[in-house]
């Protein structure tokens, strides 16, 4: 907290004297220059940007780079990730603000770190649309010393059939119900992308994964192919470098 200053970044405004979701990306943001004083535009403005970096400012807008130049959004991508930031967001200038995830106006880019080979050690019941399936999955790694360590629950990436696939599996391989959950036999392999690694106390590895995923079953690996703690620490050590 010492080091490292807060500060709030704006990147675009929805209101001001009246709704703007209609206007176009471009002219939002020009307004909200406006407002600022100023644009941070990467391509004018680098040097005074770098000098700033470590002001105590508390507001200050978003940079920008408007170009149709790959080898000039690539330099800006590398410096955003050089200054601490996880990666771009890739705009259309002519978009209408349009509430939701997938909009498909803008993209966020950023570097992809190695994938996980974890194992099931529970599953929990599901609720609503997954009430006859098990909605969520702890998932381990492996010590050193050949135990398996939690490092966090994943439910996402899965479809119906997935899901078929997994209750008719998990139900061969219970170990003990534990009433909303099951221990089960840990022999299901499942490969998983995420956001990022985390430390964390929460579970027993001493890190998490944020927004974890199932990218597919590794029916081809068994428990002593999965990754290990020791391989969770090594990328979490090169995303902080990277950063």
């Amino acid at each position: 907290m010492k080091e490292i200053n807060l500060r709030v970044y704006l990147f675009d405004i929805l209101y001001k004297d009246k709704p703007l979701l209609e206007r176009p990306f471009k002219e939002r943001r020009k307004i909200l220059e406006d407002l600022v004083g100023y644009e941070n535009d990467w391509k004018k403005d680098r040097e005074k940007i770098e000098k700033e970096l470590k002001e105590k400012k508390i507001i200050d807008i978003s940079y920008k780079l408007v170009t149709d130049n790959i080898d000039e959004a690539k330099e800006f991508y590398k410096w955003s990730l050089s200054i601490g930031h996880e990666g771009v967001m890739i705009k259309n200038l002519k978009a209408p603000y349009t509430p939701g995830s997938r909009v498909r106006t803008m993209y966020k880019y950023k570097p992809t770190l190695e994938n996980l080979d974890v194992v099931i050690i529970k599953a929990k019941k599901g609720m609503g649309k997954r009430k006859d399936w098990y909605g969520s999955f702890e998932i381990a790694v492996k010590g050193e010393d050949g135990k398996l360590y939690s490092i966090g629950h994943v439910g996402t990436g899965l479809s119906e059939e997935d899901l078929k696939f997994l209750k008719e599996e998990i139900d061969k391989r219970i170990k003990k119900d534990l009433g909303e959950e099951v221990e089960v036999k840990p022999d299901i392999v499942l490969e998983v992308a995420y956001e990022e690694i985390q430390k964390s106390d929460k579970y027993e590895c001493g890190y998490a994964l944020r927004f974890p995923r199932v990218v597919r079953f590794r029916l081809d690996k068994g428990v002593d192919d999965i990754n290990t703690v020791e391989d969770v620490k090594k990328i979490f050590n090169i995303q902080r470098g990277r950063n």
